[in-house]
């Protein structure tokens, strides 16, 4: 088992919304930095990461941190048009399109090999008229658990 990175998820995460058919562009890091190297393609997905937690199972044998957590702020952003003639479009076709990302990520057979799972409920916030580009859109906190696959056999520390 490939133990699970930063780097792991965003690639994971790339690899689905590049397959979405709804979005155009995606983007992945602190949310400031949304279009900062290129103007981003509507509608598109940023993902924002927030933490990361050992959880300590308590065992006392020396082996207690044996799950851990990710979170991250899923955005989908769509732009509104001049005249906002399609406030409500947006805002309704962003929270499809988290949705099927979310239905996505709980089936995803690739997930599954990371023995990844969502964990908790999911509350969905609107988010108005942001940006530059003046967009709507929708966002969400996700969970995400999986063993800790870290032992002192496949760690770079060596004593």
């Amino acid at each position: 088992m490939r133990v699970i990175t930063l780097n792991t998820f965003e690639e994971m995460f790339a690899r689905i919304a590049n397959g979405h058919g709804m979005l155009n562009d995606y983007g992945f890091g602190p949310s400031y930095n949304i279009g900062q190297d290129a103007p981003m393609k509507y509608p598109f997905l940023w993902i924002e990461p927030v933490s990361t937690t050992l959880l300590n199972g308590g065992t006392g044998t020396g082996t207690s941190y044996l799950t851990q957590t990710y979170q991250f702020h899923f955005i989908v952003f769509d732009k509104i048009n001049k005249g906002d003639g399609n406030y409500n479009q947006t805002s309704s076709d962003t929270d499809y399109i988290l949705k099927t990302i979310i239905a996505e990520l709980d089936q995803d057979p690739y997930w599954i090999n990371y023995s990844l799972s969502l964990d908790g409920d999911i509350s969905f916030e609107p988010v108005f008229e942001q940006l530059t580009d003046n967009a709507n859109g929708w966002q969400a906190l996700l969970t995400f658990r999986s063993p800790m696959w870290s032992t002192p056999c496949n760690s770079p520390i060596t004593i």
